[in-house]
């Protein structure tokens, strides 16, 4: 080939190495360019999701704290109150031994005056059965009926009430009376009453105990 072909070919070529080589520079470039975009995005979600994630750990923390802390009170309420129910139990278990172990004098007094609120009642259902559906439901006697170890007592509570009782046999209770009232009777246990007490005395016993 003629020298002077030879240079023009080989211009050619160095332009064309020229230009491919500042294009692969540019392509060059450009991808890293688009790499470190890449990297920084990335990173960005990356930080992203952990600052997330740490925020979600920070707030399943919290809550986790605000349970334990909730349940905590809880468990705390539930043992005040259990033990201020065992203090209230206490009490009345006190209230029911100190009954049960009256003697003598104190004995007849208690179960005198729980035969005469039977009574009592038997009149006020009475008086309900007159003045509602105009019927006598007034037995000719009632029948006391008391625990073994206090029928003995029987007869003198008979003669103090004043009114037509008769004694009756006995009652499977362990303390204070069953008053027969025709065809219904008057429940008086002692376990009877304790409850019908405790109903009307224990929040005034909450108050004075627990404020």
């Amino acid at each position: 080939m003629p020298e002077g072909k030879m240079d023009g070919v080989m211009n050619i070529t160095k332009r064309i190495d020229d230009a491919a080589a500042a294009e692969i520079a540019k392509i060059r470039a450009d991808a890293d360019a688009e790499i470190a975009k890449i990297r920084a995005d990335s990173d960005a979600r990356v930080a992203a999701i952990r600052a997330d994630s740490e925020a979600a750990v920070a707030r399943e923390n919290a809550e986790a704290d605000k349970r334990a802390a909730s349940a905590a009170e809880t468990a705390k309420r539930a043992v005040t109150l259990a033990c201020r129910a065992e203090v209230l139990d206490g009490v009345y278990k006190t209230v029911r031994a100190r009954l049960a172990g009256l003697s003598g004098d104190e004995r007849v007094a208690f179960l005198s005056g729980v035969l005469h609120a039977a009574l009592a009642e038997c009149h006020a259902r009475e008086a309900h059965a007159k003045a509602t559906f105009g019927e006598n439901i007034a037995p000719k006697a009632y029948v006391l009926r008391l625990a073994a170890a206090d029928l003995p007592l029987g007869e003198a509570l008979i003669r103090d009430c004043g009114e037509p009782v008769t004694l009756g046999g006995e009652a499977d209770i362990d303390g204070g009376l069953l008053l027969e009232c025709g065809d219904t009777f008057i429940n008086c246990s002692l376990d009877m009453i304790l409850r019908d007490a405790r109903e009307q005395t224990e929040p005034h016993i909450r108050t004075v105990l627990f404020g």
